[in-house]
């Protein structure tokens, strides 16, 4: 079936608008460069200065007494991805928070660290503090 000339023109002008309205709405997306120059830009030092000297702003969950890796609050713990060798990353910190789904260490400045139960080997680092200085 073919179109006419007007019946042509009236689809053109149909998939246009529809194109026009997408565009518009791009456009109305907030801009990063304008938003940037609004934004506090901080050095290293004093991000983790402001960082440190923050309160601590997530609940604690706690200790839960049933699982199964028999931890304790406080213990020196060494945590670690699943998905590499052996050593490579570990994390070391005193345990705050363990749970059914993340487990909570807290450096030595006071920075408290979330991880994922899955895909990480939590344990007691040997000898308290596991070689690491």
């Amino acid at each position: 079936m073919s179109l006419s000339l007007a019946q042509f023109l009236e689809q053109q002008v149909r998939k246009r608008s529809a194109a026009d309205t997408k565009h518009k709405r791009i456009e109305n997306f907030p801009k990063h460069a304008e938003a940037e120059k609004e934004m506090t830009h901080l050095s290293p030092e004093a991000a983790t200065k402001q960082l440190l000297s923050s309160d601590y702003a997530v609940p604690d969950i706690g200790i839960d007494p049933n699982d199964t890796l028999d931890l304790q609050t406080g213990d020196w713990t060494s945590i670690e991805p699943s998905d590499a060798k052996p050593g490579t990353y570990p994390q070391y910190g005193k345990l705050v928070g363990l749970n059914q789904t993340k487990t909570v260490i807290e450096l030595e400045n006071g920075l408290r660290l979330h991880f994922p139960k899955v895909g990480y080997f939590v344990r007691k680092a040997e000898d308290g503090r596991d070689g690491h200085v």
